[in-house]
């Protein structure tokens, strides 16, 4: 997979393709699937990078997390 920040720009772009909101979330099942062949620990490192710095916003749904808001 390429680098950290096309992943970041990459999670960016399908949540807003997706248009994710607290009665649309995008769980990270969803996005593994969106993004193809990624490594759990690169795909977790990027989301705690959103989320520092208030890109994403998300809230645990069931077994996982779900992407609820993105700027």
């Amino acid at each position: 997979m390429e680098n950290q920040v096309e992943l970041v720009n990459k999670i960016i772009k399908i949540a807003r393709n997706f248009q994710v909101s607290p009665s649309n979330p995008l769980s990270l099942d969803e996005l593994t699937q969106l993004l193809g062949d990624v490594k759990t620990e690169h795909l977790n490192y990027a989301l705690m990078v959103l989320m520092a710095q208030g890109k994403i916003n998300t809230r645990k749904a069931g077994r996982g997390l779900s992407i609820i808001w993105v700027s």
